[in-house]
């Protein structure tokens, strides 16, 4: 089978590297992470995810685990653009400290009729 010009063009090109640092995370948090993406992107596109990335990543982040009564509110449809975002309040707080947390997981239990939702807030 033969490769189309274009395709045989987009394989030849050279591989670029873009990388988005915040020492001041590094500093404060000596364990993070560092998150690497491989990717054909090209330089502009790989630069804006890497200072997206940095910008969703550059403080310290909190996971919490709630469980909601009822399985119908939260569907697959509720993820499209982006994860739901739940404005959370939790007991020995000010009414004003609410977390947002971006959802990362659901679960959903049938037989007990709740919905468990694990998210990621900044502290």
């Amino acid at each position: 089978m033969a490769i189309d010009p274009d395709r045989a063009i987009f394989a030849q090109r050279d591989l670029s590297w873009q990388e988005a640092l915040d020492d001041t995370v590094k500093a404060e948090q000596p364990l993070a992470r560092t998150i690497e993406l491989e990717s054909v992107l090209t330089a502009p596109g790989a630069a804006y995810l890497a200072a997206e990335i940095l910008n969703d990543n550059d403080e310290v982040a909190q996971i919490n685990s709630f469980d909601v009564e009822g399985v119908d509110f939260i569907t697959a449809a509720s993820f499209a653009g982006a994860p739901p975002i739940f404005d959370a309040h939790f007991d020995g707080f000010s009414p004003h400290d609410g977390v947002d947390l971006r959802t990362i997981e659901v679960a959903i239990d049938y037989d007990t009729n709740t919905t468990s939702i694990i998210g990621k807030g900044q502290v």
